[in-house]
């Protein structure tokens, strides 16, 4: 039975590691829809993620530092912000921040709007690109986006025109990506920036009276690795126009926390190295891997471990049966004398050994000496050696003399600390 429990483990992670690899071709394969799902991270390099922009950011804000947000619009202005804000002010420096959301959809709360609208008011700018806008944020700036479906999409020619740059420069890009504009928006506070080919605002700008400004624009794709790299050579200097408009001194806040993948990690209640192991078809080749490799080793380990264990007798201790031998043939000899001769030598040695002292004198010093070091009561003491130096005197001691040595030599051991 355990023999076709292995050849069933095996088969079940042939089968496993052989998905795996094909799910690997697959997604490697330009017709697979993974590669072309929005994720607009900075770690995906797919066609929709936005790792060129990002590592761009150091070029097109060379002055600049770039931090990562994984929090909330509150979280963040109220923890981080706020504390970088006042070690600035500690340190008599000058310094306005660029709150950067790049996703499909901007959809914070009430409490994240009014801390967004706080951070605007400290003199920093915010630029939000996201083709849906949630209702909260939509009604504290009073703008609206509408969809424009075109029957020709795929012959027409569309334009990004900038009007803000000499002689309103227009970049020709994808034609269908310029569908989502801004169908209405508060025309006495916002700056239209650039519009499409039929004239439709897609880049506006909120002054404010404190020096901060909110960009918002409604084609978040413009700022993906695919329109960057491949669709023309305008795809990079769209994204150079766009950003120009921010302060080049501003330091950079890079938004992760409002991402697809991210806020799908979050609602499913998984950890962010498994979404990003998931995500890296890859590393999610090697991860299959090293678990069946680790399955694999338990099982072939446990079959190593339960073989029979001989037993092994316990060793016997040889030096007390040959000290009883000896003490026998002493005894039955009536050598009392050599016995209590060979325990008092091996009484001294144990004295010389525990309480470093010298034994060539036994006299009454020696014996307060030793009563102060080992705790036992000097009568006690003087007793026993008076015995020692008695039977050293003595040519032959009777059995009864050997006993009483023996017993307050037992006494000395069981007192003496």
């Amino acid at each position: 039975m355990q023999k076709y429990i292995f050849i069933i483990g095996g088969l079940v992670a042939f089968l496993l590691l052989f998905g795996a690899l094909g799910s690997l071709s697959d997604e490697n394969s330009d017709l697979d829809p993974k590669k072309w799902k929005p994720s607009f991270s900075k770690n995906s390099t797919r066609a929709y993620g936005s790792y060129t922009v990002y590592e761009r950011m150091k070029d097109l804000f060379p002055e600049s530092k770039v931090a990562i947000s994984k929090k909330t619009i509150s979280e963040y202005v109220l923890n981080t912000y706020y504390n970088d804000l006042y070690a600035e002010q500690q340190s008599s420096l000058d310094v306005s921040y660029a709150y950067i959301f790049i996703n499909s959809s901007f959809l914070p709360g009430n409490e994240d709007i009014e801390q967004l609208t706080a951070f605007i008011n400290h003199g920093n700018d915010v630029f939000i690109a996201a083709q849906e806008l949630g209702t909260s944020f939509q009604e504290k700036y009073n703008i609206n986006t509408s969809y424009e479906v075109s029957l020709q999409k795929d012959t027409l020619t569309r334009y990004f025109a900038d009007s803000t740059l000499a002689n309103g420069k227009k970049y020709r890009l994808r034609p269908d990506d310029f569908d989502v504009y801004f169908s209405t928006f508060d025309t006495t506070k916002a700056l239209v920036l650039a519009k499409n080919t039929d004239g439709k605002p897609i880049l506006i700008k909120f002054e404010t009276d404190n020096g901060g400004d909110l960009y918002v624009c409604s084609h978040p794709l413009l700022f993906t690795n695919y329109h960057l790299l491949k669709t023309s050579k305008d795809g990079a200097a769209v994204g150079a126009s766009v950003f120009s408009h921010l302060p080049q001194s501003s330091r950079i806040i890079w938004d992760e926390y409002y991402k697809v993948d991210n806020l799908a990690r979050i609602a499913e209640g998984q950890s962010e190295i498994m979404r990003f192991i998931k995500s890296e078809p890859s590393l999610y080749t090697a991860f299959w891997m090293v678990i069946i490799t680790a399955i694999l080793y338990t099982i072939f380990e446990m079959k190593r471990r339960q073989r029979i264990i001989p037993a092994i007798a316990a060793p016997q201790n040889s030096t007390l049966a040959f000290t009883e031998t000896i003490g026998r043939l002493y005894f039955q000899s009536q050598d009392h004398k050599n016995i209590a001769e060979k325990k008092i030598r091996y009484f001294l040695e144990y004295i010389r050994n525990k309480y470093y002292m010298r034994t060539q004198e036994l006299d009454k010093e020696f014996c307060d000496l030793l009563a102060h070091k080992s705790g036992v009561e000097t009568a006690k003491i003087n007793e026993l050696f008076t015995w020692i130096m008695a039977i050293r005197n003595r040519d032959a001691i009777k059995e009864d003399d050997l006993l009483a040595l023996s017993n307050r030599m037992d006494d000395f051991y069981t007192l003496a600390k």
